[in-house]
């Protein structure tokens, strides 16, 4: 080796250590147990028919939340960034067993379960996998701007719809229905799938946005009848536009401090698993605002799978 090849490497710059979810440290299942809370990544949108970049979501919220680690608890040790989940993108039902049968392994081991990032069609994967290891026996909490009743697909093979998603979680749930809350829906909705909400307990964005104490405490007398909980957050159930500098209630939309008080209202409810999914990030710097809004919903999803491990033990 040329001494300028010696110089150049004893003065090279250490590795950035790569991004995590709120800095948390990596690891695999064998890391996990009772206590812990696993996050995971769902690079996923192939199905989403012209609204793509949801797959980006895992990653952007790494970036933005990673820096920002000295600004959430330091005691993150129960949580483990477990990377991202394996899927087929361009086959649906390979993907929807492959998702559900991680959710699983993640389940038995004891831990908690937080996926972030991906769009509708991975939603009834990662219930399905939660419900197995649940022998099916949890509820549903759905905070969406759409019902998604529709009936099920026509054809699996041409991929998930969005028109569905809700109804074909329903036919993974315990009760169906009857244990299926639904947070923050606005604006028009068949009348199918109205009738069919019948057994469910709704509570639309107006009533979250104005009259949040009422309806987070009708929504805990509802929720007695489950004994955990799983948590499917949609971003769309946020401004129907979100833009790069804030996000705003425009169109019946929910402001992002809205979102954190109604999470705060759930605080202590027995949830074992959660999602966020449909964030669509602007992968400029310009997009860090919004992003980095979100990654702070997902830290108070994290508080929530916390709690929800003391709850259930």
């Amino acid at each position: 080796m040329t001494q300028n090849a010696k110089a150049g490497q004893e003065g090279a710059l250490p590795l950035r250590p790569a991004a995590t979810f709120f800095g948390a440290p990596t690891g695999d299942i064998e890391d996990l147990g009772d206590g812990k809370v696993a996050v995971a990544g769902v690079y996923c949108d192939h199905f989403s028919a012209g609204a793509p970049g949801g797959r980006y979501a895992a990653r952007q919220i790494r970036y933005t939340s990673a820096p920002a680690a000295q600004a959430v608890p330091s005691s993150i040790d129960d949580v483990i960034d477990l990377g991202d989940f394996n899927v087929f993108p361009l086959e649906p039902a390979r993907t929807e067993a492959v998702l559900a049968e991680q959710c699983e392994k993640v389940m038995a081991s004891g831990a908690r379960l937080l996926s972030l990032g991906g769009d509708y069609s991975v939603s009834p994967a990662l219930l399905k996998g939660i419900a197995a290891a649940r022998d099916g026996s949890i509820g549903l909490i759905r905070i969406s701007s759409r019902l998604d009743l529709s009936q099920q697909d026509a054809a699996e093979t041409e991929g998930p719809t969005r028109p569905a998603t809700t109804a074909r979680m329903a036919n993974i749930v315990a009760g169906g229905l009857s244990n299926i809350a639904f947070l923050g829906t606005r604006g028009p909705s068949t009348i199918e799938e109205v009738r069919r909400t019948s057994a469910s307990k709704v509570i639309p964005a107006a009533g979250l946005a104005h009259e949040i104490t009422q309806s987070m405490s009708e929504l805990r007398a509802w929720m007695s009848r489950a004994e955990t909980f799983y948590l499917s957050l949609d971003a769309d159930v946020l401004a129907a536009r979100y833009g790069s500098t804030a996000l705003r209630g425009a169109s019946g939309g929910l402001t992002k401090d809205q979102i954190l008080n109604v999470l705060a209202a759930l605080e202590g409810m027995p949830f074992v698993a959660a999602e966020l999914t449909g964030h669509l990030p602007n992968l400029d710097v310009a997009g860090r605002a919004t992003t980095s809004a979100f990654a702070e919903i997902a830290f108070k999803l994290v508080e929530l799978l916390r709690a929800g491990n003391a709850s259930c033990h």
